[in-house]
């Protein structure tokens, strides 16, 4: 197959699920927040929260209003590469929340957070499996 149309549909691929993936983490990141609001830091959590919010955001953003009818490889890169970057800050925010904030809690709020990023990596393995590479 053509090395630009195997590009081409993982980027497609990928853009389909970027939208409900982005109101499962906006909700994921809501849940969390207010489970751990008086349990750590309001200004950690804030900032947890803010960074996280606008790397969502970019992410919908540049996934969205890009030329989708594009055929040119040096477009279609370009464009996965912008995607990975984004899945890879966002893989960063959630890892900081399942680092740095469980020493700060008790052991049944562990478990929650947990429980959340376990399903966060679920569903984002299926998502963003069609990206091979």
């Amino acid at each position: 197959m053509n090395s630009v149309l195997v590009q081409k549909e993982t980027l497609y691929l990928l853009r389909k699920s970027i939208r409900i993936s982005f109101f499962i983490s906006i909700a994921l990141l809501l849940l969390i927040s207010a489970h751990l609001k008086g349990k750590i830091p309001s200004d950690e959590l804030f900032l947890w929260m803010t960074i996280s919010i606008l790397v969502l955001i970019i992410r919908f953003y540049f996934a969205c209003s890009h030329n989708k009818n594009t055929s040119q490889i040096e477009v279609i890169n370009h464009q996965l590469a912008i995607f990975r970057a984004g899945a890879f800050a966002s893989g960063i925010l959630w890892g900081w929340c399942g680092y740095y904030f469980p020493p700060q809690i008790d052991l049944a709020s562990q478990i929650y957070i947990s429980f959340m990023l376990a399903g966060l990596i679920a569903g984002a393995s299926s998502s963003l499996a069609a990206d091979h590479t």
